[in-house]
């Protein structure tokens, strides 16, 4: 029952998870700043917030972000996330690419049953058709829990394990996201839609398998 619990509550806070938008035909040679916000359901109605610098390397483009991404519940910060991210685009033919991202994270969540604090990293591909004007994609994310920490609560003890330690836990689990995404660019802005299914590691459905997030980008 602690195991079921436990793996229950991961599942949840990893589904606060934001893949970059990039379309790298229209990143503007003289601008190296872009703002990204984002606002739609991804297991909660969650608003996410990111800044990525643009930064130049023989030649080839990369963006460096960070973001924060928050559920638009009753209580406002009881659970949330902050990554960390490098993107670059790993392969070019014609319109066709293969941008790639990596990061890092770290999520919050509290609840009744428990507080978890959990590190972890992620690696999202988005092949596809990219034009300066506009682009669409496949994504691909596969977010991992490196590891895990768990103050359970005197109600989560009282009720359902009284021996239960509060520890830090490895290797607690993962989730894929499988969607598409595209975009319109309107001089310096952008609007993007990404829609698609979660699924556990195993492939195994969650609560709500479906997402769907709408974006606004500007450079400067």
């Amino acid at each position: 029952m602690k195991k079921l619990i436990i793996i229950f509550l991961l599942i949840i806070i990893s589904d606060l998870s934001y893949s970059q938008v990039i379309n790298f035909e229209n990143i503007p040679v003289d601008k190296k700043n872009i703002i990204q916000t984002s606002f739609g359901l991804n297991m909660a109605v969650i608003g996410d917030i990111e800044y990525s610098r643009v930064l130049k390397f023989k030649e080839k483009t990369f963006l460096i972000s960070a973001n924060i991404t928050l559920p638009m519940g009753k209580d406002f910060f009881d659970d949330r996330r902050f990554a960390i991210n490098i993107s670059a685009n790993s392969f070019k033919h014609k319109n066709w690419e293969l941008p790639i991202h990596f990061g890092v994270f770290s999520t919050f969540t509290s609840n009744k049953m428990s507080v978890i604090s959990t590190i972890g990293t992620k690696i999202a591909i988005n092949p596809g058709f990219y034009k300066k004007s506009w682009f669409i994609a496949s994504e691909i994310t596969y977010d991992k829990f490196i590891l895990s920490y768990i103050k359970n609560s005197d109600y989560y003890k009282e009720t359902y394990f009284l021996q239960a330690k509060d520890a830090w836990y490895k290797n607690s689990g993962g989730n894929f996201h499988f969607g598409i995404m595209g975009g319109k660019t309107i001089k310096n802005s952008e609007l993007n839609l990404r829609i698609g299914i979660i699924t556990t590691e195993n492939f195994n459905s969650i609560l709500v398998p479906y997402y769907a997030l709408i974006g606004y980008k500007f450079t400067m």
